[in-house]
């Protein structure tokens, strides 16, 4: 556990209350999906898709405590998207995650963001999708998907 100052991360299991941000959001699309939405007018959707055998969290360490502390974050909503790697074809993961991004667009509609937080709607003017290995073959199929 680390404290910074008002601020506390629990970094194993990824607990992390950030002022900018909410606490993490369990998403019910792929696996283990998380979202950490900020309290800001997010002009940035981030996702970042993890490789073969990994998960949406364990994948980049502790990379969301950093990201959720950085002031260059602030306005963007960041989405660390799961799937099951030895169950199912690269295909239809991918598939899902185009499925998840077009709802992830608008999130509070879609029920991804709980009303519960007391957010508004968002209007991204930029999707970032970050990947690490088999996560860039579904996240390049996904693009590609949006082109059609």
């Amino acid at each position: 556990m680390m404290s910074c100052g008002d601020t506390l991360i629990e970094i194993n299991t990824f607990k992390i209350m950030a002022a900018n941000h909410t606490v993490s959001i369990e998403i019910n699309h792929g696996v283990n999906t998380q979202g950490y939405f900020s309290f800001e007018k997010p002009n940035n959707l981030i996702v970042f898709v993890h490789g073969f055998g990994g998960n949406a969290l364990g994948t980049w360490n502790n990379f969301p405590a950093i990201l959720l502390f950085d002031d260059h974050f602030k306005n963007s909503d960041i989405i660390y998207y799961g799937y099951d790697t030895f169950n199912g074809q690269a295909g239809d993961h991918a598939a899902e995650l185009y499925h998840f991004i077009n709802l992830a667009i608008a999130p509070l509609q879609s029920k991804i963001l709980p009303i519960s937080q007391n957010l508004d709607e968002r209007v991204y003017n930029r999707i970032i999708l970050v990947a690490h290995s088999l996560g860039a073959v579904l996240v390049r199929q996904a693009q590609l998907d949006m082109l059609t």
